[in-house]
């Protein structure tokens, strides 16, 4: 009975792993990342996209994107199908630091990962790491994934590595921390 319990559990983890697997997401989305990032920004004037990420959400397939506005910013769901904003809420953390200090453009940095990894980006976010900014693109190229992490200042490439295939860690705000 022990045996059944514990093959059922790591069945069950096993499919909700897969279920934000970001090459199936890909497979299912007719909107890429950056033209998800360009029907968010217009909507938000004077705003400035810090991250963006391909994820199911109810049953909808959808590109996040937060944008930074100020000393505040936006969360917008664009429906990764059609190109709907689904929803939009704003967001309390403050981006000034980071947006001061990063010098190239989100669609910079996607075209400069894909360069390296010539695949479909399915995340972007801008953060501070040891007080120096840096962006971190995930690439998906024939059913694997890859981190690109870039300088934001040059956009010279730090790092590549090859990651597992579940680009969802719940963390979808740009900041370091996981969403409650």
């Amino acid at each position: 009975m022990m045996k059944t319990a514990l093959y059922l559990l790591s069945l069950a983890i096993a499919c909700l792993s897969a279920r934000n697997a970001p090459d199936r997401l890909l497979k299912e989305a007719k909107v890429s990342l950056p033209e998800a990032v360009e029907k968010a920004l217009p909507e938000i004037k004077d705003g400035s996209p810090v991250s963006a990420r391909l994820r199911e959400e109810k049953s909808r397939i959808v590109y996040v994107v937060n944008v930074a506005r100020g000393e505040s910013g936006v969360r917008m769901s664009i429906d990764a199908k059609t190109k709907e904003i689904v929803a939009q809420a704003p967001l309390k953390k403050n981006y000034a630091t980071l947006l001061g200090a990063s010098k190239i453009s989100m669609a910079k940095a996607v075209e400069l990962a894909t360069v390296k990894v010539a695949g479909k980006a399915t995340r972007v976010e801008f953060e501070l790491k040891k007080g120096k900014p840096v962006v971190e693109v995930m690439v998906v190229l024939d059913g694997k994934l890859f981190e690109v992490k870039l300088d934001a200042v040059s956009g010279s490439v730090l790092k590549v590595e090859q990651e597992d295939d579940d680009d969802d860690d719940g963390d979808d705000d740009g900041d370091e921390d996981d969403d409650d």
